[in-house]
């Protein structure tokens, strides 16, 4: 019987099952033959046959979405795709803001270094508690001292520009995580994170000095 897809599947997660599967396969552990033999030219293989055989990425992509139910890798990801578009007609701009605080914190520096200090004490301001702490805990004190005063400062934000703000820094993730630069693995897996962004002005990079 099929795994159960996540009601929100992310397609970069995914793709890090099927490299850790391919890993698996790769170290000869007998525990992934079940999963290669759902496809079906390797079905009748023997368990060392199949260890021995020439598998792909590929076919650990296409072991995964069996896994779950899929007829292909394509049809996976598409159903992905479909999902993360109906689920961003039904939620707001800071609801999906909200959910970056669930990253990493590698992943949260690497967006820490596209954004700048104007748009992230815009985006914060009224935002979850958690998303602000996820943010501060991966910045410098100097930092965090200077978007709070500036968050402080905006008192009262109006929603558009908010709203145009936290745009502003999903793009930039979305961006990242086209790129391959970032993925979305559970931050419980992590340890203390390391403070290394400093606050940048809006023409300035962020940078580890």
């Amino acid at each position: 019987m099929p795994d159960e897809l996540p009601a929100r599947p992310n397609i970069e997660q995914l793709k890090k099952q099927a490299k850790d599967l391919l890993r698996s396969f790769a170290r000869k552990d007998p525990s992934v033959v079940d999963r290669f033999r759902r496809i079906r030219r390797y079905a009748s293989l023997s368990e060392a046959d199949l260890l021995r055989s020439p598998v792909s990425l590929g076919d650990a992509q296409f072991a995964v979405a069996l896994q779950y139910g899929f007829e292909s890798w394509r049809r996976l990801s598409d159903h992905c795709v479909r999902v993360l578009k109906e689920t961003k007609m039904d939620r707001t701009v800071l609801q999906e803001f909200n959910d970056l605080g669930q990253l990493p914190n590698r992943a949260t520096q690497k967006l820490l270094r596209e954004i700048n200090a104007d748009d992230l004490a815009r985006a914060l301001a009224g935002a979850d508690e958690t998303t602000r702490a996820k943010f501060f805990a991966n910045m410098s004190a100097r930092a965090v001292a200077m978007i709070a005063e500036e968050i402080r400062s905006l008192g009262e934000t109006d929603p558009d520009t908010a709203d145009a703000a936290r745009n502003t820094i999903i793009t930039a993730y979305r961006r990242l995580a086209d790129a391959g630069e970032v993925s979305w693995v559970h931050a419980e897996r992590e340890g203390r994170p390391t403070r290394v962004a400093p606050v940048r002005t809006a023409r300035e990079p962020w940078n580890r000095d």
